[in-house]
C-alpha cells in the first residue's frame, strides 16, 4: 500500500480515527500504518479518498495560516520588546526594514 507513504503522521492518525481504530500515543509510522491494514473497516479505495482528503485539509489549513499571516505583515507595523534586567531592545519592522533601539 505504497499511497500511505505520502500521509505524515498526523495524516495517517486521523485516518485511524475515522476507521474506528485507536492509535497508543508512542506508535511510530510503520505501526500506524499496520493498523490502517489489519482494520476491520479497511478498503483500499475508501481509504485512499479519505487520506487524500485529510492531507488536502492540512494543506489549506497551512495555506490558510500563511496568508493570514502574511496578511497580518504587510500592512501592519511589528513591534516586539524583548527586555531583561540588563537590557531593552525594541524591534520595529516596518516596509521589510528591521529598526531596533537599545
Amino acid at each position: 500500500m505504497a499511497f500511505l507513504a505520502k500521509g505524515k503522521k498526523a495524516d495517517l492518525v486521523n485516518v485511524c480515527e475515522e476507521l474506528g481504530e485507536n492509535v497508543p500515543p508512542n506508535s511510530r509510522v510503520p505501526d500506524i500504518k499496520h493498523i490502517i491494514l489489519e482494520s476491520k473497516n479497511f478498503n483500499e479505495e475508501a481509504v485512499r479518498i479519505m487520506l487524500d482528503r485529510i492531507i488536502g485539509e492540512r494543506l489549506e489549513e497551512a495555506e490558510a495560516e500563511r496568508q493570514q499571516l502574511e496578511h497580518e505583515l504587510s500592512g501592519n507595523d511589528l513591534n516586539v520588546k524583548l527586555s531583561s534586567d540588563d537590557l531593552n531592545v525594541k524591534l520595529r519592522l516596518s516596509s521589510g526594514k528591521l529598526n531596533y533601539n537599545v
